[in-house]
């Protein structure tokens, strides 16, 4: 559920999420959600100390973190919101710098900050992987775009109410058939 997290940032991710189904549909939202969760676990990784750990120098106070895997995200806009609510439920001191010139955009936080800011990266990671299904059984949901489903259940409620007409007018006929 979005308030899992005890902060915004899950209900931001399933509006995200909810987004991308109603433009591309469910398959491709579950898809985009996965790969979200990929890129949020690079994240992770490298704010924890792996091997592209964040940061200019040996003993800088910030660390920088490329968002480069997220702006390539379809609602990169949702995406960074979350991130920036997990990081303040997390109470990490964050900022995020466009870098113009060279047209890339970075979270910087303080190094001190690293195990919370992975922690954090962790848990929106597990969030994306639930909305999108993880691999736990998620494949039975129409893959068809919300717009072509709406308009089938329209044509079918109509067609189940122009059903029901006929079916009082028979049984009209059959009540008149047998009270003679």
């Amino acid at each position: 559920m979005p308030s899992d997290f005890g902060d915004e940032s899950g209900e931001v991710l399933v509006e995200w999420a909810s987004r991308v189904a109603g433009l591309s549909g469910d398959v491709a939202a579950r898809r985009m959600a996965l790969r979200l969760a990929a890129s949020l676990e690079r994240a992770r990784d490298r704010a924890s100390g792996g091997p592209e750990a964040p940061g200019e120098a040996a003993g800088a106070p910030w660390a920088r973190l490329d968002m480069e895997d997220f702006r390539e995200l379809e609602g990169y806009g949702q995406v960074r919101a979350a991130i920036d609510a997990k990081l303040t439920a997390a109470q990490v001191r964050h900022e995020f710098f466009s870098d113009g010139e060279a047209g890339r955009e970075y979270l910087l936080f303080p190094v001190a900050d690293a195990g919370r800011v992975s922690r954090a990266f962790d848990e929106l990671a597990a969030k994306a992987r639930e909305i999108g299904g993880g691999g736990t059984g998620g494949g039975s949901r129409d893959a068809r775009p919300l717009e072509e489903r709406a308009a089938q259940a329209r044509d079918a409620a109509a067609a189940i109410e122009a059903s029901r007409g006929q079916r009082e007018r028979a049984l009209e006929v059959a009540e008149r058939t047998v009270a003679r």
